[in-house]
């Protein structure tokens, strides 16, 4: 078990994530709070919610602390899950949802952090083949849609439903 000040502050950061920042009735993370950890906003992010799962895992691993992993693994496995029923559709990841009023762009990282999400859970449970199916299907999405394929650029900042760029310069403050 990882041990010192690096551990104790991620414990104290899965702490807040267990404790304030997840919604275990909804299944799925808050995004803004008040100064008394009250969500502001009805907002479903899946990008940030598959982005954090993976995270999440990854600071459970270096941890290495058996009653933490034991406490926050279903909480990973939960948002996983939800986000490959909730937001995985279309061959990639709608962005996010606001009073229920889902946000169908596909964000060039929300599907980054999509392969990377499904491969971890994939990872930690072999069984959920559906998972490696999604992150090879989404990095399908990326690489057909996603890549911009001019001189000199990289990546769109997003699609909308029928897959036209949306038009962002090529680098914004978010890449």
């Amino acid at each position: 078990m990882y041990r010192g000040e690096v551990a104790d502050r991620l414990r104290e950061m899965l702490d807040i994530v267990s404790d304030k920042v997840y919604n275990p009735r909804l299944g799925r993370q808050e995004v803004f709070f008040d100064r008394f950890w009250n969500p502001l906003i009805d907002l479903y992010s899946y990008g940030h919610d598959i982005e954090a799962a993976w995270l999440i895992d990854r600071g459970l691993d270096i941890l290495g602390d058996r009653a933490y992993t034991e406490r926050l693994a279903p909480i990973t496995e939960t948002i996983t899950e939800n986000i490959f029923h909730r937001a995985y559709t279309d061959h990639s990841l709608v962005n996010e949802a606001e009073n229920g009023v889902v946000d169908r762009a596909r964000v060039w990282w929300v599907q980054a952090e999509a392969v990377v999400g499904f491969l971890n859970g994939y990872q930690r449970h072999p069984e959920k083949k559906e998972y490696l199916a999604a992150a090879e299907d989404i990095w399908g999405y990326i690489r057909d849609h996603l890549i911009d394929r001019r001189p000199g650029s990289e990546w769109f900042s997003g699609l909308d439903e029928e897959r036209r760029p949306i038009q962002k310069a090529i680098v914004d403050p978010w890449k």
